[in-house]
Order: C-alpha cells, then sequence, then structure tokens
C-alpha cells in the first residue's frame, strides 16, 4: 500500500512511518524539513513542503492509497495558544485530496474534543480549559473533513507518552475511553495501522487510551 503521511516529523508520524514500512508499506511523506525525519529506509520517500502548501500537499498524495495526517502544534506551551494550523491544513488537504482522486483520511485529532466522563476534575477543571485553542480548531479541522466527500477516521487519543508499542489499548467509539488517561506514540500509531490494513474506515472519530 501507498501511504500520505503529513506530520512525519512528529513522535506519532515517525512511529506511524516505522511500522508501516516494516510492514511493507511505501510512506511518502511531506515535510519542511526533510533533514529533521529520523526514518531511513528505501520504501520511504520525503517531499519537502509546508503543510498548507496546496501543490507540496497535491504532490504527497497523488497515486497514494490513503492519507495519514499526524500534523501537531508542537509543545505543550505552543498547543496553549490560538492556532488555525488543523483547520488550515485541512482544507488545503481535503482539496488535494479530491484532485487526486484519494478519498481515505485517517487523522489524529484529541479525547479533549469528547472526553469521558469520569475524567478527573484536575483535567476538567485545569489541562482541558489551557489546551481549549487546540480542541477548538481540531473541532474545526473534523468539521471540514465532515463537510467534504471524504471516507474519514478521527483518532482521539488522551495524553500521549513515551514507551514501546504494546498493541495493547482501549478504544470507544466516538468519546474517550473511562478512565483512560495516557497513550504512547506508537500504540497510537499501531491502532491506525491496523484499521489501515484491515480497510476499515468507516467514517466517525475513535477515541484511544489504556
Amino acid at each position: 500500500m501507498r501511504i500520505a503521511l503529513l506530520g512525519i516529523s512528529g513522535n506519532v508520524g515517525s512511529s506511524f512511518a516505522i511500522q508501516a514500512l516494516e510492514n511493507g508499506h511505501v510512506i511518502v511523506g511531506l515535510s519542511r524539513n526533510p533533514d529533521a525525519v529520523k526514518v531511513t529506509h528505501h520504501n520511504l520517500l520525503i517531499h519537502r513542503g509546508e503543510v498548507k502548501d496546496y501543490q507540496a500537499i497535491l504532490s504527497t498524495v497523488q497515486g497514494c492509497d490513503v492519507v495519514v495526517s499526524a500534523v501537531g502544534s508542537g509543545s505543550f506551551k505552543q498547543a496553549r495558544k490560538p492556532t488555525t494550523v488543523y483547520s488550515d491544513t485541512a482544507k488545503v488537504l481535503v482539496r488535494a485530496m479530491k484532485e487526486a482522486g484519494v478519498i481515505r483520511l485517517v487523522a489524529i485529532s484529541a479525547g479533549g474534543i469528547n472526553p469521558s466522563k469520569d475524567w478527573p476534575l484536575v483535567y476538567k477543571l485545569i489541562i482541558h480549559r489551557m489546551l481549549k485553542e487546540m480542541y477548538i480548531d481540531m473541532q474545526r479541522m473534523e468539521d471540514i473533513v465532515k463537510a467534504s466527500s471524504l471516507k474519514y477516521l478521527f483518532i482521539r487519543p488522551v495524553r500521549l507518552v513515551e514507551g514501546p508499542v504494546t498493541g495493547k489499548y482501549r478504544t470507544t467509539n466516538e468519546v474517550a475511553p473511562a478512565k483512560g488517561m495516557n497513550i504512547n506514540y506508537g500504540d497510537v500509531a499501531h491502532y491506525m495501522l491496523s484499521r489501515i490494513e484491515a480497510d476499515d474506515l468507516q467514517s466517525g472519530g475513535v477515541g484511544i487510551g489504556y
């Protein structure tokens, strides 16, 4: 399978690339700084460009079977600031995918968009409010994709942490898993790849956590 990957330099994106390449897929990544991509493989192609650059996106997705967007806002400090990176990327991506005839999209969103009711008060009253700007733009991103004709799957992880791939996690439709407060980058990537390989992109959102 030929998979276009936005955000290949990030933690989830790089882990997804490694696992997909190990499974025999071809990855076409987009990075504004290809030198920052730590993954190397003979089936890895890197295009230079910004995620808001239409031509860069179009050249990346053309000829691919599915697109994965692991675009992130950067550090926790950056995530607290008003942003349009998710929604701006979505606008360009939807247009480029339609022109290229690629209809399947898996995109990283956030569990905070639809949190579990049993999450601790410290999260609801402090963390969630601190990251509200990021969640607002992620919701805009989801709305843009939902309004398109694409076949999509939003992955909504809870707090992302370091750790080895375990393949053991919980998923729930739309909302974040009850009491699921952490998930590592590798397991998020593992789940994304499993859904792609199963050709199971029933449009909707999935919460994921331990």
